[in-house]
């Protein structure tokens, strides 16, 4: 799938922020000092930055972490209001809402010892739910995320992973989670989603590319590697309802001929099921998922 970018201003995106805070606050949910209070204060910054074409100070007198995270969980976070805020409101997740609001603003802050690690991971796994459903497809439920795409259910375990040493690890519990759900359920589908963001690791945070066709090469790149070093841990199973392993990377980078620090992301899907164990249409369904995917606007 073609990596993309956000190409809206952030004049925009500031007013897309204060609509997804007014949802949240309708939907009583408390978003004083919270991570998305934090967010919206590092964004009036960058965008203030940007008006004033000063994008090179902004990167050299900010942590570039901390503005590398306010970029990218803005946009999970107007992902997952254009994906819900006219969703029926019994439906409505609102205990993972609640959780995605806590933990430390900066995953160098997260420890799995304190249990701080659950917010994160629960943002990540609204923001697949809404990348789906903002891609047309309907989503029945967040355990991780069910939703039905050509008739037929799937249900989505979703990881963030840590560290190269967690990928086995985080894809075999992703596996058995997904085995229940199915054993539960029936008839029923699975896909692996992993987010690799903390896994890559680039110097200062911020990528750098001269022009937006940069963007495509270097995020390409960095998803192949990944499966290349890891589908053996997905593709052993032997559970043919297991059709695909999502990965999923975020990064900020500055396209420098536009001056611009902006958000980009890539979604790769690597087929799990291989042709020999399903029927063709069977088959053909993983094709047409990643072509609905990729028709979803960034």
């Amino acid at each position: 799938m073609s990596p993309s970018f956000h190409r809206i201003t952030y004049d925009t995106i500031l007013d897309q922020l204060g609509d997804t805070n007014r949802w949240l606050q309708e939907v009583n949910i408390d978003t004083r000092n919270s991570r998305l209070s934090e967010i919206t204060e590092y964004m009036e910054i960058i965008c203030d930055h940007h008006k004033r074409n000063d994008v090179e100070n902004l990167i050299e007198n900010y942590d570039n972490e901390i503005l590398w995270y306010a970029t990218l969980e803005t946009g999970a976070f107007l992902d997952i209001h254009r994906a819900f805020h006219d969703m029926e409101s019994r439906l409505i997740p609102r205990g993972k809402l609640k959780n995605i609001l806590q933990g430390p603003f900066l995953p160098r802050h997260e420890d799995p010892m304190v249990q701080n690690i659950h917010a994160r991971n629960t943002l990540f796994e609204l923001q697949i739910a809404a990348k789906i459903k903002n891609a047309g497809i309907e989503v029945l439920g967040f355990d991780d995320v069910d939703f039905v795409f050509e008739g037929i259910q799937f249900n989505a375990q979703c990881k963030r992973i840590h560290s190269s040493k967690m990928v086995e690890e985080n894809v075999g519990k992703a596996f058995e989670q997904a085995a229940r759900k199915m054993n539960e359920a029936g008839n029923i589908n699975g896909l692996v989603c992993l987010s690799i963001d903390k896994l890559v690791e680039k110097d200062d945070k911020i990528l750098r590319v001269k022009t937006a066709d940069g963007i495509q090469h270097e995020m390409t790149r960095i998803t192949s590697d990944f499966i290349d070093q890891n589908c053996h841990y997905w593709k052993k199973t032997l559970n043919i309802k297991m059709i695909a392993c999502l990965i999923y990377f975020q990064a900020a980078a500055i396209i420098e001929d536009q001056n611009l620090l902006t958000r980009c992301q890539q979604l790769e899907i690597d087929p799990i099921a291989i042709p020999e164990n399903l029927q063709a249409a069977g088959y053909s369904i993983i094709e047409d998922f990643v072509k609905v995917l990729s028709r979803q606007v960034p």
